[in-house]
Order: C-alpha cells, then structure tokens, then sequence
C-alpha cells in the first residue's frame, strides 16, 4: 500500500499522532538533528489516516487570545514564589486540580536522560518536580497516553502541543474533563545542541554526569548546571535559545503566537511597571468559559490583576523568528562533535563582557 504521503508534515513533536494510532505504526524519537519527531513503521500502516485527523499542522483548530480576561498574577505564598520562574501561577493551578482529586501533567527535566520530558503528577509533594522553566522541547508521549486515562487532569505544555493533546481528547470525546494550559512559547532548541552543550562542560568546566540543571533563577535568567552557573548573554546554549538560532523546524513557521485552543495561556508578565520588583509576575489569559471558571476557583490564591491586552501583546513575541542560512552548517558541525561554543565564539565574547560590566563592575560600583 503506498502510504509514503501519511503525516507528510512539519513535524511538532506534539505525539497526537502516536496517541491516536490503532495499530501503534507510530512512535516519537529525537532524531538526529535534536527534534522530536514522528517515526512511521509503514509495514503497520494500513493507511486509516487517523493520524491525520488530529495533526494540528493538517487542521489548525485554534482561535485568537480573549481580550477580555487578561491579568497579572503571583501567588500569595511566598515560598512556591521563591520557587518559580515567574508568578508561581502554574504551582497554585496544579495544586488546585489535586485537591480536588485530578491528575496534572507537566514538565519535569530527567538528568540521567539529560532531556525535558512530561510526567504525571498525583500528590502535592511532587508538584515540585515541574515547578520552573524548561527551555527545551519536551518527550511528551508517554505521559499524555498515561493521562488520557485518567478521569479529570490538568496538562501544561507548549501551545504546539496543547493543540494535538486538544485534539486528540476531542476525538476521543472527553475534553470537557480536561483543563488546558499552554505557555507563551519562544520555540523550543535542538536537542543536539543541548547535549553538546552538556559535553562542552563536562569537559571545560568539569560537571558531573547526570547533574542538577535550572535555566532561572526567579526573574533573572541564569542557567544553572551542576557547579556551572552563567548568566544569559555568557552561555552558548541560552545564546542560541534567546535568538531563536537552532530551533525545530516547525518553530520558524509557528501559527500559535496570539492563538490558541488552550483553556489558559500562561507567560511572563515582563510589564516596566513591575521591574522593580523582585520577582516576575504571571501573565494569565483565560480563553474559554472553563478557563474562565478555573481561574475564579483559584483567584483567591493570587494576587491579581487586571492588564489590558495591547500591554501584553507589546512583551511577547508575535512574530516567528527567521531561520538562519547557518543552521543546516551548525548542525553538520555539532552532528560532527563541534561545540556550541566553538560555533559562536565572537558572540560569546562580547556577551560576556557586557555581562561582566552589567553583573560585576556596575554592581561593585553602585555598591560604594
């Protein structure tokens, strides 16, 4: 059977089309360029299209943001603060959801496989596991199968893969148990350029196998390795995250940066009233009348405030980032054992002597 055309797509790596295949010909892989991505057993195949159906780049089933019910948010408890990337929104949703007897899926990052990946979360004391950033595009797979079953949940994840989890409950005619969350999301970088990354330090600065990595610290973007600890503009990975430079390919051509088919969008709220403060609110779009609901079950938990969309609009992204005509080189050469850091040397250099008179010199100077 000639099934060569099936899923003949811009891969997202969102897993709907693993999810909803009866005869399991599809499973999700990091590939060798660091996306993941689709892999076909056409022997399986028997070209039911399934897959198809609930591709979110063959049917694109999301609506523009509310401009209604924007808000700013951190959460009241200081210490889950203390803890997030931003406002500690997240934390207080997915504590709300197992209180009340639900499930969460979200993202945690797995040292001994040194990727991001979604895990199911049922009590409390693991919320932890997903609390912050993870700037990487997560193996999301397994749990969302896992969390499919289940009878009421709360999924986070990248509007990429909000779509397809979206989609595929909708097949399966239980989204109305189901909260969606999705993030405004920058596009998600090569796992090859990580995995480099992780080797360059291993090598120059000596960090143990397997170790503890955090890419903030609260409001400021410091990357955390082990014993390696480097601000944004001095590290070669969070240099080519920022910018936009190795992304997956489907990132360059992204339909979600003001739509969405969640029930939440969630962000920072990188407002200049607020950069005084010492942490980085949440922003909150609530885009659905469950959304909606949501939020008013835990509004009590959170200091909110109303923001008008325009503001908002002006510190995310709206537009997709150009793809670089050096990219197929900088694959070949870190396919090739070359390091990020190699690639980019002069960036780095000047990067790291903005940081050092920013973080360093200003600092010991205002310090008198």
């Amino acid at each position: 059977m000639n099934n060569e055309t099936i899923l003949n797509t811009l891969c997202k790596g969102c897993s709907a089309c693993a999810i909803i295949c009866p005869h399991n010909a599809i499973t999700m892989k990091y590939d060798d360029i660091g996306g993941y991505s689709k892999s076909i057993n056409h022997e399986k195949c028997v070209n039911c299209r399934q897959c198809e159906s609930v591709c979110p780049d063959i049917y694109d089933y999301s609506t523009e943001l509310s401009k209604d019910f924007i808000y700013s948010a951190v959460c009241k408890d200081k210490e889950v603060l203390k803890n997030s990337s931003s406002g500690g929104v997240a934390y207080v949703m997915a504590k709300e959801a197992i209180e009340n007897g639900w499930s969460v899926c979200g993202v945690t990052y797995n040292s001994q496989k040194e990727c991001a990946e979604h895990i199911v979360v049922e009590n409390i004391e693991n919320l932890k596991r997903i609390q912050g950033s993870k700037y990487l595009q997560s193996a999301c797979e397994p749990a969302f199968r896992e969390i499919i079953a289940k009878d009421s949940a709360i999924i986070f994840g990248t509007p990429c893969q909000i779509s397809g989890i979206d989609a595929v409950l909708k097949k399966k005619k239980v989204r109305d148990r189901f909260i969606l969350v999705d993030i405004f999301c920058h596009g998600v970088p090569s796992q090859l350029l990580w995995k480099q990354h992780l080797k360059y330090l291993r090598d120059s600065h000596k960090i143990d196998d397997n170790p503890e990595v955090r890419f903030r610290e609260g409001k400021e973007f410091i990357i955390t390795i082990g014993k390696y600890k480097a601000w944004y503009n001095e590290d070669a990975f969070y240099t080519y995250f920022l910018r936009g430079w190795l992304n997956n390919e489907s990132c360059y051509h992204c339909n979600y940066r003001r739509s969405s088919v969640a029930d939440i969008r969630l962000g920072d709220c990188l407002l200049d009233k607020y950069h005084t403060l010492s942490y980085s609110p949440s922003c909150i779009i609530a885009n659905t009348e469950r959304g909606v609901g949501f939020l008013n079950k835990v509004g009590g938990k959170l200091e909110l405030n109303k923001e008008e969309f325009g503001a908002i609009d002006t510190i995310q992204q709206k537009e997709n980032v150009q793809k670089p005509a050096e990219c197929k080189e900088w694959i070949n050469k870190l396919i090739d054992g070359k390091y990020p850091e190699e690639l980019i040397k002069w960036i780095l250099f000047k990067g790291r002597v903005k940081s050092f008179i920013k973080h360093r010199l200003l600092k010991d100077f205002k310090s008198y």
